[in-house]
């Protein structure tokens, strides 16, 4: 097995976090560091951090919500269940399983090749209306489908809606990520998306006011405690004093940059 599909070490990522943030975010122009824009990356990468956290919340719940269903609707949906397609199948009240049967196979194959834009089919319909008998034996009576169908569509309603702020508030960061670096440089880094990298230009902020590079790593939060006493002493864990967004997103980067680039990827293995 290669060092990528090993469990990530916190300590190796930590390290490689403080190597993306300083080591490839450039000096910015004396003229323009005071001026920068940073309080709509602030706004915009906090509420798209907290959208994202809602929809997970949301999901976490339909998929607990379909388990009580049963287990034959997460091998209908699998991975797919954040897609829009399952969301708008669940948020209409179709995981019924009497109305799944009424549905009929014909009519669900279109409902899906409509929503999925031709990506699911007829394959998929049978595994769902598999799913819905599979459930009506499970329970027979002994369960309130109405019930657990309206809860299920409340939720699903409501991960739908969230996406779709999400996706807005995606074009919004995209914009700002070219206002603040038309050069593409912060993108250009391993593991940095428009989203990451709208993070750390607006968490940072203006880059010259770290007059040393122990700052900066000490504004991250990513640098150990340190534990003194008289002549003796010892580090600790992470201090976490700095901005929590701002480490998650530099956490994140580093998980990816170590799958990416070979240079990184030695530096996490050395880093245990």
């Amino acid at each position: 097995m290669s060092w990528a599909g090993q469990k990530p070490s916190r300590a190796g990522l930590t390290r490689l976090g403080k190597l993306l943030a300083l080591s490839h975010v450039p000096p910015r122009h004396p003229g323009r560091a005071a001026t920068l824009p940073r309080r709509g990356p602030l706004r915009a990468t906090k509420l798209h951090s907290t959208l994202v956290k809602r929809r997970t919340t949301s999901l976490a719940r339909l998929d607990a919500l379909l388990e009580i269903s049963g287990p034959h609707w997460h091998a209908a949906f699998g991975a797919d269940l954040g897609n829009k397609t399952p969301l708008r199948f669940l948020a209409a009240g179709y995981a019924e399983p009497h109305t799944v049967k009424r549905f009929g196979q014909a009519r669900l194959t279109r409902f899906l090749y409509r929503h999925s834009r031709g990506t699911w089919g007829a394959p998929h319909a049978d595994t769902i209306i598999a799913a819905a008998t599979a459930t009506s034996q499970l329970w027979q009576d002994d369960l309130s489908f109405p019930e657990l169908t309206e809860d299920i569509a409340v939720e699903a309603r409501l991960a739908l809606a969230v996406t779709e702020e999400i996706k807005e508030l995606d074009e919004r960061v995209n914009a700002l990520v070219r206002e603040i670096d038309p050069d593409g440089i912060i993108a250009s880094v391993p593991g940095v998306g428009p989203v990451i990298g709208a993070v750390i230009l607006g968490r940072i902020g203006d880059t010259s006011r770290f007059h040393l590079l122990a700052a900066a790593r000490a504004f991250t939060g990513l640098v150990p405690t340190l534990d003194a006493s008289g002549t003796t002493g010892h580090h600790g864990g992470l201090s976490k004093r700095g901005d929590a967004l701002l480490r998650e997103a530099l956490f994140l980067a580093a998980n990816q940059a170590r799958r990416l680039d070979p240079t990184l990827a030695a530096k996490y293995r050395r880093s245990g």
